[in-house]
């Protein structure tokens, strides 16, 4: 979408180096959109999404990544979720191979199947029940470090391990 026209739900508009969809046209300030890859040409290490975007001086909230969004992306190493994301897309970030740091912000509570492939840290901030599709959200994850909230260790051990992360070492900040 360009110029100055409004924006509807299913709508792309690309904001910098990210590439959006429209899933709530409200223009009052509540609107949302979900990330689904980088602009065309663009690319980055460090995947750092932002909280909202502005669009025509409307404020659009980032709440979701979508589905295969950065998909087979070997140059991205580090990845913040900000807390206004509230789920992570089927195969979000499956195999991105070269990725080194995840950080989780505290308000995802639904991960899609195979999101994560391959990490190396994972950081949970949430203390929120979160929802993991089956059969694993984290493929090819051996021997990583996972920092989960000291309140949530327990909970958090137990689920994560179940959804792929059992070969990990898990520690409590």
């Amino acid at each position: 979408v360009t110029g100055k026209r409004n924006i509807h739900k299913g709508d792309v508009i690309t904001k910098g180096i990210y590439r959006y969809r429209v899933t709530n046209s409200k223009t009052d300030g509540t609107g949302k959109v979900e990330v689904i890859g980088f602009a065309k040409k663009c690319s980055s290490k460090n995947v750092s999404i932002p909280k909202s975007i502005s669009w025509n001086s409307v404020k659009y909230n980032v709440t979701a990544i979508g589905k295969r969004a950065f998909e087979a992306n070997k140059k991205i190493k580090t990845i913040v979720l900000p807390d206004s994301i509230e789920k992570v897309g089927y195969k979000a970030f499956y195999r991105c191979s070269n990725l080194k740091k995840l950080t989780v912000g505290k308000n995802v509570t639904k991960m899609f199947a195979h999101a994560f492939c391959q990490n190396k840290k994972f950081v949970f901030k949430g203390t929120k029940r979160m929802r993991l599709e089956k059969p694993h959200v984290f493929i090819n994850v051996k021997n990583a470090k996972v920092y989960v909230p000291r309140s949530r260790y327990t909970t958090y051990k137990k689920l994560l391990c179940a959804y792929g992360l059992k070969k990990c070492k898990f520690v409590k900040q």
